[in-house]
């Protein structure tokens, strides 16, 4: 596949819940996807993506890396659940129809279990930040 590229297909949410567009770039520990908040988005509220979806959008760009990885070793895409999330920070929402880039840092695998470092910019600005644990049975 070449970059960017879609993420259709490649994560397990289904609109409206999507909340990332297009994998950047994927390498063995670090996904990059972006994400253009629509306006009629379940998880806008008052013209700006809601705390929980920025987390989400790490998540799903954790899931994006997964997906495309599994994709090209001819495997179905995997299915992960949030464990755990700590060190949340939100700086400050984003409005709608901002385009934002979000890195997933895999800091390490402990069996089943990825724990990552995720944080969303928006133009050259950390807007948010977490660690999360992602159970990939």
């Amino acid at each position: 596949m070449t970059f960017p590229h879609t993420t259709k297909g490649l994560i397990p949410q289904k609109h409206p819940f999507v909340l990332v567009d297009q994998i950047i770039s994927v390498s063995d520990k670090i996904t990059i996807c972006h994400f253009t908040v629509p306006e009629n988005h379940p998880l806008v509220d008052h013209g700006k993506l809601s705390e929980g979806g920025l987390v989400e959008n790490i998540a799903q760009t954790a899931a994006a890396g997964n997906g495309y990885q599994a994709k090209e070793i001819g495997m179905e895409v995997p299915q992960g659940f949030i464990a755990g999330i700590k060190n949340v920070k939100i700086i400050r929402r984003p409005n709608v129809l901002s385009i934002l880039k979000t890195i997933v840092r895999q800091e390490n695998r402990v069996m089943d279990y990825n724990l990552i470092k995720g944080e969303v910019y928006l133009n050259d600005e950390l807007i948010a930040s977490c660690d999360m644990k992602i159970y990939c049975p």
